[in-house]
């Protein structure tokens, strides 16, 4: 619907060296939460060299947090009811990832976190969550030759993903995706 209605919004940041987000629920903040429009587009990403805007067609896409750092943490989440009579329903979603990689812990590094929750029966579902924390072994991310060699921006064209929820007729089902900036507060994660 080229907005974010249906869609909760959050801001907050994450806590010096442990890693641990923090959020809020909030409208639409400018600059954490972009709704962008394949017509007339919105250029490449300047770290990624990627367009912007997913090429699946869909016309829109959100980008979620920014290249600015500051211990930022952003979150979009989606809940939907699955139909009663659909036993049978997947749900495909595309991304794409920018991260500023200085090195950190684990915990202490920029990230993408995607969750899928079974909201009707308060079950996690822990085959279609990910966690992309940035490391020089993340699989299918390359190093943005706009980055210096001391402080490589890893990135991953866009890649589409899907869920199966099959068996799941009448429950309510959130999708969540969160980006967070390094917990040091100077490395980005969007």
């Amino acid at each position: 619907q080229a907005d974010f209605n249906g869609w909760q919004c959050y801001t907050g940041g994450v806590q010096f060296n442990t890693g641990i987000i923090t959020l809020t629920p909030t409208l639409p903040v400018s600059n954490r939460h972009t709704m962008l429009s394949a017509v007339p587009g919105n250029g490449l990403d300047f770290w990624g060299g990627f367009p912007q805007n997913c090429p699946n067609g869909s016309g829109y896409s959100v980008k979620l947090g920014n290249g600015l750092g500051n211990a930022g943490a952003e979150r979009i989440s989606y809940t939907f009811t699955i139909p009663q009579t659909a036993n049978t329903f997947s749900l495909i979603y595309n991304y794409a990832i920018v991260l500023q990689d200085f090195g950190h812990t684990a915990v202490q590094q920029p990230r993408l976190t995607i969750e899928v929750l079974n909201v009707t029966d308060n079950i996690p579902d822990p085959c279609s969550s990910f966690d992309f924390v940035v490391d020089a072994s993340l699989p299918g991310f390359f190093v943005s030759p706009e980055s210096s060699p001391t402080l490589p921006v890893r990135c991953k064209d866009w890649s589409a993903a899907s869920i199966n929820l099959d068996g799941k007729a009448g429950k309510t089902i959130q999708i969540s995706f969160t980006t967070s900036d390094c917990s040091q507060g100077a490395h980005f994660g969007y």
